[in-house]
């Protein structure tokens, strides 16, 4: 209820602004203690740096800096694709800035999984990614509404340090 209140109090157009929102629960100390090491960061590192190659290549830019044509000519979704995404667009009312943030962020799914083009998962992918920016929740697929287990998050921003987009693995759970 504290969470819903304080949602209510963010505009927007301040919302939009954000690409992705992931819900990460807290665990108890006991899996906490039993966990299995995550993943190293040179594996991971490796495949940012092959992504942002790949932007770098096709549009001389990582996909965070595309604006309106831009986003239009490299980040449009294959048929199932624009009809998942006509669905968000209808179902959680995005605006245009909501629109472009999650072709962009499929457009960087894609690119992780160095897939030529944007298909219908990672529009979902993208789309699962804001979900908690909205009160709505969008089915993915057969049977399937809300997290994706093991899936990555992808955020547009840089570091400082390397210049490379930062990026991150969550574990969700049901």
């Amino acid at each position: 209820e504290q969470i819903a209140r304080y949602r209510g109090k963010l505009s927007g157009p301040l919302l939009d602004r954000i690409d992705l929102l992931l819900e990460v629960p807290m665990l108890p100390v006991a899996d906490l203690q039993t966990a299995p090491s995550g993943e190293a960061s040179a594996p991971v590192r490796e495949r940012v740096a092959r992504c942002r190659a790949i932007q770098m290549a096709r549009q001389g830019k990582p996909n965070a800096s595309l604006a309106g044509a831009e986003i239009e000519a490299w980040c449009q979704p294959d048929a199932a694709g624009s009809k998942l995404l006509q669905s968000a667009i209808e179902r959680l009312g995005l605006s245009a800035r909501g629109y472009h943030r999650i072709l962009k962020v499929a457009r960087t799914i894609a690119d992780m999984s160095e897939a030529p083009a944007v298909g219908a998962a990672h529009v979902a992918e993208a789309i699962q990614s804001r979900r908690g920016l909205s009160e709505s929740r969008v089915a993915i697929g057969p049977g399937r509404v809300g997290k994706t287990p093991g899936a990555a998050r992808v955020d547009h921003g840089a570091s400082e340090e390397s210049g490379f987009p930062t990026i991150g693995v969550d574990r969700m759970h049901d």
